[in-house]
């Protein structure tokens, strides 16, 4: 609650943990029941609290974010993404690449020439890996790290993995009912949204298996932490 007193320690190097309350002052934070964005009844799913309103403007612009998170494109901040998307020029991540430097410049202030320099970013990394390529898409429960283990598991395609159903995804060490379900799911309703992708030029690279060749045992039962940039 608000103004309660706690004991917090540092945990996985930086991350707080609240270990324990020691006074109770305040009263404890409401759940939102409603969408601060759309008004839509919430829901509790998991650890999460979610709006289900598929047509939410906030949903939009996080999934626009976070295909521009994803892809490491430095330039664009949120409150760009939200005059983008205010003014019409891009509501799905495929709109990224379809308007030109004079009506970014425009919109944004920037200036001709500073909106060319962000587009030609946007441009230049056309060609991403496939995990890279599912992250972006913001789906429930398919991350980057779900995306290489099917990859392991040899669904290396954009196609193949368009072609999995729950039995198949289930016989993958890791991934569970549940989760099988949401990522068909998933894929299923940003379908349109790939094809958008793949239409305007996006290419997903196949993944190049590295063989790393072993010269010695020395290194045998160790484990080595590599941490920072």
């Amino acid at each position: 609650g608000k103004g309660d007193r706690v004991i917090i320690s540092r945990r996985n190097d930086v991350i707080p943990y609240l270990e324990e309350v020691l006074e109770h002052k305040g009263k404890k934070f409401p759940i939102p029941a409603k969408c601060p964005s759309c008004d839509h009844a919430t829901e509790v799913e998991g650890k999460f609290l979610i709006c289900p309103n598929d047509g939410c403007k906030a949903l939009y612009l996080g999934n626009l974010q976070k295909w521009i998170v994803k892809n490491e494109i430095m330039d664009i901040s949120y409150a760009t993404i939200e005059k983008l998307f205010q003014a019409g020029l891009v509501v799905k991540p495929s709109d990224f690449y379809t308007f030109s430097a004079k009506d970014f410049a425009k919109l944004d202030r920037l200036g001709e020439k500073s909106a060319k320099k962000l587009l030609d970013q946007l441009h230049s990394k056309m060609e991403i890996d496939l995990p890279t390529f599912i992250g972006g898409l913001n789906m429930s429960s398919f991350s980057n790290s779900q995306c290489e283990k099917l990859v392991d598991a040899g669904y290396d395609t954009i196609e193949k993995l368009l072609g999995l159903n729950e039995d198949k995804l289930c016989k993958i060490p890791g991934i569970k009912e549940k989760i099988a379900k949401k990522i068909v799911d998933g894929l299923n309703q940003k379908r349109d949204v790939i094809d958008e992708l793949l239409a305007v030029g996006i290419k997903v690279k196949k993944p190049v298996k590295v063989v790393i060749k072993k010269d010695s045992d020395k290194l045998a039962g160790m484990s080595f932490v590599f941490t920072g940039a």
